[in-house]
């Protein structure tokens, strides 16, 4: 396992800085950055909570070696995730809801002629009644909704 100056060292590299690219920032000498990475001497508590927001690692990442692990209980997506999720339920849901207006056509012109007696002989004349309306305007929302996320 590695030291703390090591780590340092490997951090500072990374973010492609030289020692006295390190010194500058964090105000100390060139040979202090040199003794934190041959281990000789540790920085203070104000100078490696410096170095954790300069390099973007976490105090226990930086000190102690220890890579932080995500918590499988807390799964979180990215907004490009979930805004391609949602795309997807909206596009999903309206073309079902427009299928399925058009669907109960028939069931609707049977159900007419069941109660009634009567029935209009096209099945299109139904689509303008509840639900069909109902349906077609909720899936043209949603395909809409569906247009609109895929844009943002």
């Amino acid at each position: 396992m590695k030291g703390f100056g090591a780590r340092l060292q490997t951090l500072r590299r990374q973010a492609g800085m030289s020692q006295q690219d390190l010194a500058d920032q964090l105000h100390v000498s060139r040979q202090s950055v040199s003794k934190w990475e041959l281990g000789t001497a540790k920085p203070d508590l104000d100078n490696v909570i410096r170095l954790s927001e300069l390099f973007s690692v976490s105090l226990d990442e930086l000190v102690l070696g220890k890579i932080p692990h995500p918590d499988p209980h807390s799964v979180q997506q990215k907004p490009e995730q979930t805004s391609a999720k949602r795309m997807w339920i909206c596009l999903i849901l309206g073309v079902l809801y427009i299928v399925l207006a058009f669907a109960l056509l028939p069931v609707h012109q049977l159900f007419d002629q069941q109660l009634h007696g009567n029935w209009y002989t096209s099945v299109w004349v139904y689509l303008t009644k509840m639900p069909h309306n109902v349906l077609l305007i909720a899936g043209a929302a949603l395909l809409f909704a569906a247009y609109w996320n895929k844009r943002t």
